[in-house]
């Protein structure tokens, strides 16, 4: 079920969610802000890949202050 994506309801996870979303911190949490988020890391201003190989990361810039609400942390699925 990896990728699929979560809806948090305004009164927070249900508990049979959390098991499954504690998983996923293991295996899908993000690579640059440690959190499980839809879309690109909003931690994330500029990725510059090696030109012989598009899979290795050359350089990283970070936004100095970003969203922090469109992510999904571990303390919140204990």
């Amino acid at each position: 079920m990896a990728n699929r994506i979560v809806v948090i309801p305004d009164d927070g996870i249900p508990e049979s969610d959390k098991a499954e979303l504690r998983a996923r911190f293991g295996t899908d949490a993000c690579r640059w802000c440690g959190g499980l988020h839809q879309r690109e890391c909003p931690r994330v201003k500029k990725i510059i890949f090696n030109p012989s190989d598009e899979r290795q990361v050359r350089e990283v810039e970070f936004w100095a202050e970003w969203d922090r609400s469109t992510v999904l942390w571990p303390e919140d699925v204990l």
